[in-house]
């Protein structure tokens, strides 16, 4: 029975709207008077029952594109509404201005599909109900932080959406319709998910509201592509927006005095333009500025008149000698001297401790107080010079070993490590026994690693001159592997057990890469001999 009646009162209400769409006919039909808000279209005598037929099927696609914005409004908006009632005042008052700002959307739908395309002025006011309520709601959510601040957050984010009104065209800085409104939503979703992760296990009315939120701007999404997807919608057959018929109070405030109104006689137009100075006048002037001014010697005015000379403007300039010449003057020579190279520091060995200068040594070694010690977890060994016989005693298998800085210098570490790191070393050697993560070089120069048991990684970078000394044990563990990068003159030595020859196997350096099938192929670049 609610189904019968609900229809019947849309038939009604179309046969209203046809009813006015005939009085629209036969106003448009008869001389205009002047005082219409609206023109109408001067062809339409000729033509009466096409321009009849046009102004019907207008109003028709208005009723709707309204209806179905009040169908958007009635279902998803006001169910958000009436959930932010109880959820505090804040709340509500921000969801008033955002109910508000919806339902004035309707007034301007209904005004585009019956005038034609207005400036930008006039769009701005036909606009200006629903910016005044989107500024009144962006401003409660620039306020300090309340306990409300999400949600109003997620409003005045979602309320952006409904500027898909002012969308005219690729080159307005907007993006189109439908994707506005997407990205409008996703800005809002960030404080959306906040209220949900607040209120998830505390209150469901909050999880409802924002539950509620999504669905409206899914389905504003939804209106938006299938009625304005450019945009709103103009009538070029419409009538031409003489002031906006939603904004009477802004207009009258905006309205020129009653004297211009009624007819009084214009403002007089603008004079000429003063005609252009003469170089003589410039010079009268400048003097007459200059004597005004206190300076009395006329210094622009004497400017003026050297430019005047022409080419006896530079008789007063001085000439440059071969003498004065950079390149004859042994005094100010372009070459650079480089600066003196500081003397090596000097260092005192006291057990295996060293203690050194800082700054830097022959062959860009870092230099500074020497170190041996264990830092929680951590051994550093740095700026040791000379030092044969440093020993690290490890205790513990997470502990992890970084040398630095060290030069002409042999460090033993007995037990497990962790980790084994050398930087900016010289002629610096290592042995270790096993190592659980790897042993890493980098940005050394003529260094030797040896290990006597297992060592998954071993990474070189950086380095020129590098030996590694490995087992013929580790040869066997397909896990094993040694990563190099920027690199050269390193090799791998294979210690056998019980015999006194080694095999040493070098590490590529040069690559040739090439297309085969398609793809780019990269080999080791291998030279064999005559």
């Amino acid at each position: 029975m609610e189904q019968t009646v609900a229809r019947l009162e849309r038939v009604a209400e179309r046969l209203e709207q046809l009813a006015a769409a005939q009085s629209q006919v036969s106003d448009a039909s008869r001389p205009c008077s002047g005082q219409a808000q609206v023109s109408a279209n001067p062809g339409l005598s000729a033509n009466s029952s096409v321009h009849q037929t046009e102004i019907i099927n207008r109003v028709a696609s208005t009723c709707d594109v309204s209806r179905s914005w009040r169908d958007l409004v009635s279902q998803y908006l006001n169910p958000v509404l009436e959930i932010s009632r109880g959820l505090g005042d804040e709340v509500d008052r921000a969801s008033k201005l955002f109910g508000e700002a919806f339902k004035a959307v309707d007034g301007v739908l209904q005004a585009s599909s019956n005038t034609q395309r207005p400036d930008s002025s006039g769009l701005q006011r036909l606009l200006q109900p629903v910016a005044t309520h989107m500024g009144s709601l962006g401003s409660m959510a620039e306020g300090r932080r309340t306990p409300g601040f999400n949600h109003i957050k997620a409003l005045s984010e979602s309320v952006l959406a409904l500027s898909f009104l002012a969308y005219t065209g690729p080159s307005c800085g907007l993006a189109p319709p439908p994707q506005h409104v997407l990205d409008s939503w996703q800005s809002a979703e960030f404080y959306a998910t906040k209220v949900m992760t607040e209120f998830r296990s505390k209150d469901v009315a909050h999880v409802n509201w924002v539950k509620g939120l999504k669905e409206l701007m899914i389905q504003l999404e939804t209106f938006v592509r299938l009625n304005n997807p450019q945009g709103l919608t103009w009538s070029p057959a419409g009538g031409v927006t003489k002031e906006s018929p939603l904004t009477p109070a802004i207009n009258a405030a905006t309205a020129p005095p009653a004297s211009v109104r009624s007819g009084g006689p214009p403002p007089p137009p603008p004079g000429p333009p003063p005609p252009p100075l003469s170089l003589d006048k410039i010079q009268e002037t400048s003097t007459k500025s200059s004597t005004a001014a206190g300076g009395g010697s006329g210094q622009l005015a004497a400017l003026f008149k050297d430019i005047s000379k022409g080419e006896g403007v530079t008789s007063g300039l001085k000439k440059v000698t071969e003498d004065m010449k950079t390149k004859n003057r042994p005094d100010r020579t372009s070459v650079v001297k480089m600066p003196e190279a500081a003397p090596p520091s000097t260092g005192i060995t006291s057990g295996n401790v060293v203690r050194g200068g800082g700054g830097r040594g022959a062959g860009g070694v870092p230099t500074g107080p020497a170190k041996l010690e264990l830092v929680d977890r951590k051994w550093t060994v740095e700026y040791q010079v000379g030092n044969r016989s440093a020993v690290i005693e490890v205790t513990d298998p997470k502990q992890s070993l970084y040398v630095y800085g060290c030069k002409d210098s042999l460090i033993q570490v007995r037990g497990k490590v962790n980790n084994i790191a050398l930087d900016s070393c010289h002629k610096t050697g290592v042995i270790f026994t096993d190592v659980i993560a790897s042993c890493e070089v980098i940005n050394c120069k003529g260094v030797q690693l040896q290990t006597t048991g297992i060592v998954p990684t071993i990474s070189v970078e950086k380095t020129d001159g590098c030996q590694v000394y490995i087992s013929e044990k580790l040869t066997k563990d397909e896990n094993f592997q040694v990563v190099t990068a920027k690199c050269s003159e390193m090799n791998v030595v294979v210690m056998t057990e019980g015999q006194h020859d080694v095999q040493e196997l070098p590490i590529p350096e040069q690559f040739i890469s090439s297309f085969q099938g398609g793809k780019l192929i990269t080999v080791a670049a291998s030279h064999s001999g005559a």
